[in-house]
Parts: C-alpha cells; structure tokens; sequence
C-alpha cells in the first residue's frame, strides 16, 4: 500500500507518521546525515574566514535607510 501512496499511522499516544516509498534520494539523504565525516565537512564549511551569516545580512539591510543598499559584486 506504502508503495503506491502515503500512509498515515497513528501510535497509542497521538504521535502521527507518514509512511511512503524512498527513493534514491531520500536514501542518499539518510545515509549522509549518518555520515561522521560528511556532517565535519560540512561543519568546517561554515567557519570558513569571509563567509557572512544570512541574520547579519538581514539586519544590515533592514537597518539601510532606503535607496542605500550596496551594489552587487561582479
């Protein structure tokens, strides 16, 4: 049934899960968020010097009086 369409179950407890077919996809998803050396480098991507975080951005833009926002860079 889980092969052709989403299944809902239900536990004792009200918890709700939905049961339907993976795909390669969805498995390669799985089998890298298990993987120690995949979730480091991922990790040491995003303490890389000269990367800004997406909040500062924001705040930076929000704060810009407007007309003020800087050109991109090429």
């Amino acid at each position: 049934m889980a092969a052709a369409e989403a299944v809902l179950l239900r536990s004792k407890s009200g918890g709700e899960f939905v049961l339907e077919a993976a795909d390669a996809f969805d498995r390669e998803v799985a089998e890298l968020g298990r993987s120690q050396k995949f979730m480091a480098f991922l990790k040491e991507g995003f303490q890389e010097p000269g990367r800004v975080p997406i909040e500062d951005i924001e705040r930076r833009l929000a704060s810009a009086p407007p007309g003020d926002e800087e050109e991109p860079r090429s």
